[in-house]
């Protein structure tokens, strides 16, 4: 995170490392209202039942109040140093894997979820051969093919949210009440704040306010991991 400091000097750089996901917008400003409703009374967040409860207040206070509004004209986005042609949004979501808000296989869900491709991502963009990563049409679906999701292939997913409407429409995603709008996939992805008032951001569920930065987010490091193979026809 860059930002810019007083008298045309920049601040140091601030660096934070993102293992599932990056937000700014409509799911970071609910997460950010519970995350300091919790801080200030611990004592209404004492099970996960009244947890869920909050985040449904504050979804359906944002889906009134629409506070981040208008996001499209407050940030700028350039994937693999590609500038994207952002439709009307309140939110933007950046994933490493395909989890997200409460394990909502975001990038999967819907009619047009990608399906693999042999081979997977082939070039360096982080897209597949002859697909770029422009923003998809206003109803949600999708006007260009876009690879799978995966955690180790050094590419992330980008999604945009027209509104907190819009995530809880998504988390239904068992009957499809709604399409993902998939912005992209790219090895570098960039966001610029414009906007002279702070917005809502949240990595990997914690969640501040931000003024006007340079956030880039590439691939820091990868680990070996254990993962479980179910044996073939299995449920």
């Amino acid at each position: 995170v860059m930002r810019p400091g007083y008298l045309n000097l920049r601040r140091p750089m601030k660096v934070l490392h993102m293992n599932n996901y990056f937000g700014i917008g409509c799911d970071a400003v609910v997460t950010l209202n519970f995350h300091r409703t919790r801080e200030s009374r611990p004592d209404l967040f004492t099970n996960r039942f009244l947890n869920k409860a909050w985040y449904l207040g504050y979804g359906a206070k944002d889906v009134l109040e629409a506070v981040c509004r208008n996001l499209d004209q407050k940030i700028e986005l350039e994937l693999d140093g590609v500038r994207q042609d952002l439709p009307e949004l309140e939110g933007v979501v950046v994933l490493n894997i395909n989890s997200w808000c409460a394990g909502c296989p975001i990038w999967s869900v819907g009619s047009q979820a990608p399906t693999p491709v042999d081979g997977g991502v082939q070039n360096g963009s982080g897209r597949l051969p002859g697909v770029d990563s422009r923003s998809a049409n206003g109803d949600g679906g999708d006007e260009h093919t876009f690879g799978p999701s995966k955690f180790d292939d050094g590419v992330v997913e980008v999604i945009g949210l027209y509104s907190s409407l819009h995530v809880a429409r998504l988390q239904v995603s068992q009957v499809s009440l709604a399409e993902p709008l998939r912005i992209g996939q790219a090895r570098t992805v960039k966001i610029t704040i414009k906007s002279k008032t702070n917005l809502p951001v949240q990595v990997d569920g914690e969640p501040w306010e931000q003024g006007a930065s340079v956030i880039t987010i590439t691939r820091s490091g990868q680990a070996p991991m254990l993962s479980r193979v179910l044996p073939a026809g299995s449920p």
